[in-house]
């Protein structure tokens, strides 16, 4: 806005008959001697000899609001571009396009109904309605509180609240994280047992091994578990509950861990030395580097065995938290 503490207003309206002249000469009266807002109306602020044209597009340019009046003639004359209300429409038309400013511009439903009465280029806004005589004291209001932006706002975000209340619903969370990470288990010791007793393999990549990347999609689910743990063992005051928590956490972050082992190598000539993802060098992936090829099969074996173990640590961790739940409940 322009003014910080008085809004500048121009009100934007058809002279449709003597009484509606009069009707929206008392709405800026009233606007700006019990509102507070500086009102910039023609009635005033137009004189004889003025240039219409420049007053009409200086009033729009520099207001911080300017209101619609819509009626079934203001609808008319906006949408065929005709007199002071058509040239008007083309301004803040214009204006809206350029600066994006949608809030400026305020349709007040005087008469008729809104399909009848607002331009093509307003229909879809929110509008305030002033219909009738007298019109809605409570719509006069939320027009107020707009101009002078004390409109009801959202209350702040709070803490969410604990989804795990009870030793019921801490035991259905490790449940779950246990029969996940006995699937990912599985289908890695599946995938690797046999590549552990023929390392060869790792030259061709089969479905059986390119499983192992899809085991990654697993942590997304694994990360939700955390961040809830994490709140859970923040706010809980049992002793217990925490524990348990504590024990959670740390076998969801060796799984997590799991998928990003990483070995430090060198070669026979002591010349290359790099780290690498743990699937990516069992794979042999064609994008990796090819010296990875260069790697004995004793250490791809290794490895392989290394990454099985820490799952079965993960998974067994996993089960003697769980095993301590099931015992408590």
């Amino acid at each position: 806005m322009c003014s910080q503490t008085v809004p500048r207003v121009f009100v934007s309206y058809s002279w449709d008959t003597e009484q509606h002249r009069a009707w929206v000469l008392n709405l800026a009266t009233r606007l700006r001697t019990e509102g507070g807002v500086d009102v910039i109306l023609d009635q005033w602020d137009a004189v004889p000899g003025d240039q219409l044209p420049q007053f009409m597009s200086k009033a729009v340019r520099e207001s911080d609001f300017v209101l619609i009046v819509c009626t079934p003639n203001y609808k008319s004359k906006s949408d065929s571009g005709t007199g002071g209300v058509g040239y008007e429409g083309d301004i803040m038309t214009g204006e809206v396009l350029t600066e994006q400013n949608h809030r400026k511009f305020i349709p007040i439903l005087r008469e008729g109904a809104w399909s009848s009465a607002a331009p093509s280029w307003v229909t879809g806004k929110y509008y305030v309605k002033l219909t009738g005589q007298p019109y809605s004291k409570e719509a006069y209001c939320d027009l107020l509180k707009t101009l002078h932006g004390k409109r009801a706002t959202a209350p702040p975000i709070g803490r969410a609240p604990s989804f795990a209340a009870d030793k019921q619903d801490l035991l259905a969370i490790g449940n779950d994280i246990l029969t996940l990470a006995n699937e990912i288990l599985q289908t890695n010791q599946d995938a690797l047992v046999p590549l552990i007793r023929n390392p060869v393999r790792r030259y061709s990549v089969g479905p059986d091994l390119t499983a192992l990347y899809q085991q990654q999609r697993h942590r997304a689910r694994f990360s939700e578990w955390k961040a809830f743990l994490e709140e859970l063992e923040a706010s809980t005051s049992d002793p217990f509950e925490r524990s348990v928590c504590e024990g959670l956490l740390e076998a969801v972050n060796d799984l997590c861990t799991a998928f990003y082992t990483y070995e430090r190598s060198v070669d026979d000539k002591g010349e290359f030395e790099t780290t690498k993802h743990f699937v990516e060098l069992v794979l042999g992936d064609r994008g990796s580097d090819p010296r990875w090829y260069q790697l004995d099969d004793s250490e791809v074996r290794r490895i392989a065995e290394r990454y099985l173990e820490n799952l079965r640590r993960s998974v067994d961790l996993l089960g003697s938290v769980v095993g301590t739940l099931r015992a408590r409940r």
